[in-house]
């Protein structure tokens, strides 16, 4: 594959990082060893990470595992293929953000564009709303 050249501007790009982080314990590092590390591969995917099945996450740095980037030529046409390679993302052993991605990327304001710097703030707060507490939460 020829790397991407000014030229190529035109298609979209999107990005999600992945990191071991809670989304159900408000967005905490989850340090611990990696057991499994699937990542997304195909045309319009690349993928930069440092992980593998057996890697150790520490609780003393950043908690960044992976950089998932897709293009295409169309914004709803990349939103598309970064949903499709999250899917395919299967990363176990410590806690990862990519149902937070996923939920992100089904967001029908999200995919119009219509965010602001609350959007994440105000995604956050309506899951909680809508998922019942456990006895012990």
């Amino acid at each position: 594959m020829e790397p991407w050249g000014h030229d190529d501007l035109s298609f979209r790009e999107r990005q999600s990082l992945i990191n071991a982080e809670d989304c159900e314990q408000d967005l905490r590092p989850s340090p611990g060893r990696v057991s499994r590390a699937i990542f997304p591969a195909g045309a319009g995917i690349r993928i930069d990470t440092h992980i593998e099945a057996g890697s150790f996450v520490p609780p003393f740095y950043d908690s960044l595992l992976a950089k998932i980037i897709v293009h295409a030529g169309e914004r709803a046409a990349a939103l598309d293929r970064m949903a499709a390679a999250l899917a395919d993302c299967d990363l176990r052993g410590v806690a990862v953000n990519t149902a937070l991605h996923r939920r992100i990327l089904a967001d029908a304001a999200f995919r119009r564009g219509a965010v602001d710097t609350g959007y994440l703030q105000r995604l956050l707060a309506a899951g909680e709303a809508a998922q019942p507490r456990s006895a012990a939460g």
